[in-house]
């Protein structure tokens, strides 16, 4: 094994033809050797590099055959993403967006900022209320045709909260009402001589003040197979990795914004999964939802049950959202707009146990096939699925487990098919495991080490693995 230190990270690789084949490791640890958490970590479209971001910096380019540094970048982001032609990485984080160029190793600063929307009304403060006094040409809230002058606004709908605008001024109300283009808010409206409250959804649009009126401008978002997540100001910003641009913004409906998210192969969907803002009596507290990138629209929403979100992944071909849970991977189907079905993960849902055994880790174990969707009551003993990532012909899935191991199993048969690292009896969580997009490589990160391996080497390898199966 050689060693070699950069910038205070150890970098350690292992050579090819060891005994299971092309296994590389880097390990990042502070400097009283406690091991650094990862930020972000991304393949090149080629799946010839891999980039590195531990919390605090630096970001390393790795040459993912050889183990050897390509590039170290002096940024700290939480966001990293390869542009289509693998020559420059979209790296986000709090202290801004930049480029980083992997060929030369010089990176440039990318301002970036969202337009600014609007819903087109004027407003004045009679009788202790805020009166709609006129509707802008153009102007959402004019196109709408549910909003008049002399109607009373009382409150705002955003992201799932309320917030009452009763006894706010006119100023404060407006400056609510502002936000990113093309994101939804729903107006809470008393029509003029009624009592009936009614609630209008605007989408933003943009404007210019010309002579101290506004003049709207048509909105059109954009989308991007090589997309990045920031979130600013409240919307979920995605970021245009060719070009360091913001292509849409996006602001969930019911969920917070706490959660995992995923962005389909092609750029045109975005999928959230969290915890809802207000759960309905008797339903699941936990909700996906998928937008229309493009035209900044929810198209699906699906409350389901799987005691928590550790993972979201779409398939290659973009059709099915998977969802990894406690002890599961739940597969949403877009075109039924439905949960269909699971990939069991070493836990037969029907009973307390793996089938024929009492280790849900140990590799080997044929699952029967699952159950009817949604019968499931029963949880393993402990998470089973801390990350994952699914091979582009959705036949298998790289699994990260608490125990130190990245496991590999058969979406079709549910059987355990290989593994790689060190399994542990103590909690040692795989984080960020990922498949390149060719499905020739994986790497995971457990305990301040990276590692990253042939998936070939691994699954051929597998019978050397104590209790794994035989490849199929």
């Amino acid at each position: 094994m050689h060693r070699l230190l950069l910038s205070g990270i150890v970098v350690a690789w292992l050579a090819s033809g060891v005994a299971l084949g092309q296994h590389h490791t880097a390990r990042f640890f502070t400097n009283f050797g406690r091991p650094r958490k990862l930020m972000a970590l991304a393949f090149s479209p080629q799946g010839e590099q891999l980039a590195v971001a531990p919390d605090g910096g630096p970001v390393v380019v790795l040459n993912t055959a050889t183990g050897d540094t390509v590039h170290e970048f002096k940024c700290d982001p939480f966001t990293m993403v390869y542009s289509a032609d693998g020559k420059q990485v979209l790296a986000a984080g709090e202290l801004g967006t930049r480029l980083l160029n992997v060929r030369t190793g010089k990176e440039s600063h990318v301002t970036w900022r969202l337009p600014t929307g609007y819903v087109g009304c004027r407003f004045q403060e009679k009788n202790g209320k805020l009166v709609i006094e006129g509707l802008v040409d153009r102007g959402p809230a004019s196109e709408s045709g549910q909003i008049h002058v002399g109607d009373e606004l009382t409150g705002m709908i955003e992201g799932g909260r309320q917030t009452l605008l009763l006894g706010k001024r006119a100023v404060e109300a407006n400056k609510l009402l502002t936000g990113p283009a093309g994101t939804e808010v729903i107006l809470q409206i008393v029509p003029k001589g009624t009592t009936k409250p009614l609630d209008v959804s605007l989408r933003r649009k943009p404007a210019t003040m010309e002579r101290d009126n506004l003049k709207f401008q048509e909105f059109q978002a954009s989308f991007s197979a090589q997309a990045g997540l920031v979130v600013s100001s409240g919307s979920l910003v995605l970021l245009d990795a060719n070009t360091g641009n913001p292509v849409s913004a996006l602001r969930c409906i019911e969920l917070e914004q706490a959660g995992q998210s995923a962005v389909s192969p092609d750029g045109r969907r975005f999928a959230f999964a969290a915890r809802r803002v207000k759960t309905p009596a008797g339903e699941s507290e936990l909700a996906l939802e998928v937008f229309d990138v493009k035209r900044q629209q929810r198209t699906h929403f699906a409350p389901f049950e799987t005691g928590r979100v550790n993972k979201l992944r779409f398939t290659a071909d973009g059709h099915h959202v998977l969802v990894g849970g406690h002890d599961t991977i739940l597969v949403y189907d877009l075109e039924k707009e439905a949960f269909v079905s699971q990939i069991l993960i070493g836990f037969d849902p029907r009973s307390e146990t793996p089938e024929n055994n009492e280790d849900p880790g140990v590799l080997g174990v044929r699952m029967a096939a699952p159950a009817a969707f949604g019968q499931s009551t029963k949880q393993a003993p402990e998470g089973l699925v801390v990350s994952f990532d699914i091979m582009p012909d959705s036949k298998l899935v790289a699994v990260g487990t608490q125990h130190g191991e990245c496991l590999f199993w058969s979406t079709e048969r549910h059987v355990c098919l290989g593994a790689l690292g060190e399994k542990t009896r103590e909690y040692h969580q795989v984080h960020f495991t990922t498949l390149s997009r060719d499905g020739k490589w994986v790497a995971f990160f457990v305990e301040g080490t990276l590692h990253w391996a042939s998936v070939k080497d691994a699954l051929s390898n597998a019978g050397q693995v104590d209790g794994a199966a035989p490849k199929p």
